[in-house]
């Protein structure tokens, strides 16, 4: 699964989306019409269950928080399909704009640490390199910041700059397609312990 805000990245989501088809990956991607969509669901519930079933889960942290908010102070839809695979502990990969990475490490220099650190902060209207403050939450959660060093599994996050250096990331990590496959039919360590009992 591919997920991303869309507006102003459309054309390197067609890239991606076209990159990852060429290496044999059925992907879905709201934006490209491919998310199997549930008749009876809502667009947030379809979102979330594609979550649940995909294989893989590939994440993209923009400074555009997204518009898709189901209530006033909820999170975006991006912003939940990302924490949903990570209470799953999908296999997962991310990217993060340095925008978003270099506006965290600059507000916990100026004391604003944590999504707490930062509560009190308001954007200015029109605020043009980041639209909203969860985006830097979405990074913490997925480089996994309140889970001690030692616990943390499957957090990597790279950063991008540029579009070179999300086809780039693109390439280097899902053109392993058999390799890929095999992590995601091995067994879970639960999974195997039930097959024992």
């Amino acid at each position: 699964m591919l997920s991303s805000t869309v507006y102003g990245m459309e054309d390197r989501l067609d890239q991606i989306h076209g990159l990852l088809t060429g290496f044999g990956y059925q992907v879905w991607s709201s934006h490209k019409g491919s998310l199997p969509v549930v008749p009876g669901l809502s667009a947030f519930d379809t979102c979330l269950a594609a979550v649940d079933a995909c294989d893989l889960f590939f994440g993209i942290i923009r400074p555009q928080y997204g518009s898709g908010v189901e209530e006033a102070g909820g999170n975006s839809i991006t912003h939940r399909e990302l924490s949903r695979a990570i209470e799953l502990d999908k296999p997962r990969f991310f990217l993060a704009d340095a925008i978003v990475v270099n506006a965290r490490r600059l507000l916990m220099d100026l004391g604003h640490k944590g999504s707490a650190g930062r509560a009190k902060l308001k954007l200015g209207k029109g605020a043009k390199l980041i639209d909203d403050l969860r985006v830097i939450d979405m990074y913490e959660e997925a480089i996994q910041d309140a889970v001690p060093i030692t616990d943390r599994t499957n957090n990597w996050v790279q950063t991008y700059g540029d579009r070179d250096d999300i086809l780039r990331y693109v390439e280097e990590q899902f053109n392993r397609y058999e390799d890929l496959e095999e992590l995601v039919m091995r067994p879970s360590p639960a999974t195997e312990g039930d097959a024992e009992a």
